[in-house]
């Protein structure tokens, strides 16, 4: 009888530590599986951002101070198209049509109004914007306030030096 209850209870004991391997397994790889589905939309983000700060500073030769400004822009404004090989006008002039630039960066459909938003974030939490101007030179710097992983935070930019390189692109 006591050997009875004595097998009964080690194999619970084995079926528990057991379970304890496998999930001290699992949880990392789905943690990264997590991560990596996370980033991936983060990045797409940040560089649709990036994309969208170099059209808003071509027309209006600053950077976008805030998503809004920069939605809006993208949503009603104008930008030059200029034909390819179609000639110089009599004033010296390229032909050119105005287009809406969020048709130029993103193609039709694109939703504007979405933005700067961080993907997978339930408050909608919008991307931190930092713009800084030094010598006539502005810096900006595009950041994920809350990232997935505190280690591995994302960002476009840098508000030290002139660049829009990300922060995975090294």
């Amino acid at each position: 009888m006591v050997r009875r209850v004595i097998e009964i209870v080690l194999a619970v004991v084995i079926i528990y530590m057991g379970y304890c391997l496998y999930d001290s397994i699992r949880q990392p790889v789905q943690w990264q599986n997590e991560k990596a589905k996370r980033y991936a939309a983060i990045k797409k983000e940040l560089l649709a951002v990036r994309d969208a700060q170099i059209v808003f500073k071509g027309e209006n030769g600053r950077y976008a101070k805030n998503f809004i400004e920069l939605r809006y822009f993208l949503a009603k404004g104008k930008i030059k198209k200029y034909y390819k090989n179609a000639g110089v006008k009599k004033n010296g002039e390229l032909p050119y049509t105005y287009i809406n630039p969020a048709d130029s960066v993103f193609g039709k459909g694109y939703n504007v109004y979405n933005l700067g938003f961080v993907p997978f974030n339930k408050a909608r939490q919008t991307f931190t914007l930092n713009i800084v101007k030094n010598n006539n030179i502005e810096y900006i710097e595009v950041i994920d306030p809350s990232p997935f992983d505190p280690d591995d935070p994302l960002s476009i930019g840098s508000t030290v030096e002139p660049t829009l390189r990300a922060s995975w692109e090294k």
